[in-house]
């Protein structure tokens, strides 16, 4: 059985517990700039170190977020009057955090999982036009990043050269704690800090799918409190859209649905990402994604569905009843607030009429359809008395305006 695909979170998720902020990359992640390193006594496993002597001159990213090919290119100069002999290393993490990390570069599971990655990242580099071949190697301190691709250069005196790396990389997806969901590309760029110096310039270069819709997000959130003796209870709702950072010093062309950024003359202690967020209600309304799922059935005059998923979920919606009226309430005229000022995309004509007759619901209308009534009899506070409910002024108002938007969808 297929529920609706939606923007709000379901019902399965809810005895879940999620960090603020928890990004789940689909092949590896956190990409970023080389920097030095030192290898060191665990077996050649490599340490960060900053440079004194090589500076990275230009950089330049152009990440190609439909085919997941990343293509870098670095230019490096020797500043000193005397050979210096280089390790490079493009870091990259490869774990979530909560997984053991083997510093071996020679135990079984360390080198599968150079194995591993190697064949899906295809890393290929160049200096100066000729392919120079890269080892990945684990890193100590695993901080940020748990490996690197690895080469030594030697540097003659005031030598400058430019290395070129390739590699394929997907986009980062995830969710937080209030239920808002975003697709991450991501760039770093702190580690080019390590090299002496700053960077002179710097190109990072973000294209999209030409179907990309590439509308931004300049609102962080929109956020109502409902509150009573017991508790706090926030309903969010994210504005649909891209929201670059940093949010300066960046250029967009929908034409060819690019975003660039540009920097001159920088250490940086920053990176780079395009969120797509998308519309949320927080995963702390359980009710309201479970009931939106039910009215698509219903919407669709399917009963053998309803049937199915409502013995999944009519337990939760018992629970969630005992919050009273005056919270469910509060729920329905702050969604139907966020869909009456385009905040709630996308929106479908069931997420409608499922507001429209939660209103009705509240008020006690008995519903002559009998799926109706099955979901909202869960609910200790539903009364059905009447088929002519008295809706407070405001409430009538909302409803008026939800029929008029409902009758212009198709």
């Amino acid at each position: 059985m297929n529920t609706p695909r939606q923007k709000t979170l379901f019902i399965p998720f809810q005895n879940l517990l999620f960090s603020l902020f928890v990004i789940f990359f689909n092949k590896f992640s956190l990409f970023a700039n080389d920097g030095s390193y030192i290898s060191g006594p665990e077996g050649g496993a490599l340490f960060p170190l900053k440079s004194s002597s090589i500076q990275m001159v230009e950089e330049e990213v152009i990440y190609d977020v439909t085919s997941g090919e990343f293509v870098t290119t670095f230019i490096f100069l020797n500043l000193s009057d005397s050979v210096q002999r280089v390790t490079f290393g493009f870091p990259i993490s490869a774990k979530f955090d909560e997984q053991e990390y083997d510093y071996d570069p020679s135990s079984r599971d360390t080198l599968y999982e150079i194995a591993r990655i190697n064949s899906q990242m295809n890393f290929l580099t160049w200096v100066n036009g000729k392919e120079r071949k890269r080892n990945l190697i684990p890193i100590i301190p695993d901080t940020d990043y748990n490996y690197a691709f690895s080469f030594t250069y030697t540097f003659k005196p005031k030598e400058k050269i430019r290395v070129v790396n390739t590699f394929n990389q997907g986009k980062g997806y995830g969710f937080s704690n209030d239920g808002t969901e975003y697709d991450a590309y991501t760039y770093i760029l702190k580690t080019g800090s390590l090299w002496a110096g700053n960077i002179k310039k710097a190109r990072i270069l973000f294209k999209f799918s030409p179907g990309f819709k590439m509308t931004f997000s300049n609102r962080s959130d929109i956020k109502i409190d409902f509150k009573d003796n017991k508790r706090v209870i926030s309903l969010v709702n994210y504005e649909e859209g891209l929201k670059p950072f940093p949010n300066n010093n960046f250029k967009v062309d929908t034409t060819n649905n690019t975003v660039e950024w540009l920097f001159s003359d920088f250490k940086p202690k920053f990176d780079v990402s395009a969120i797509f967020y998308n519309s949320a209600i927080s995963n702390s309304i359980l009710f309201f994604p479970v009931c939106d799922s039910l009215s698509f059935f219903i919407q669709q005059s399917n009963p053998k569905n309803f049937d199915s998923y409502f013995n999944q979920v009519k337990n939760e919606l018992k629970y969630e009843s005992e919050y009273g009226k005056e919270y469910f309430v509060y729920v329905y005229e702050s969604v139907a607030k966020f869909i009456l000022n385009g905040l709630y995309v996308p929106l479908e004509r069931y997420q409608i009429r499922h507001i429209i007759n939660g209103f009705a619901a509240l008020f006690g209308y008995r519903f002559k359809n009998p799926l109706w009534e099955k979901m909202f009899s869960q609910f200790k506070w539903y009364k059905p008395t009447t088929e002519n409910p008295n809706y407070p002024p405001e409430i009538a108002l909302q409803i008026k305006q939800l029929s008029e938007l409902y009758s212009t969808l198709k």
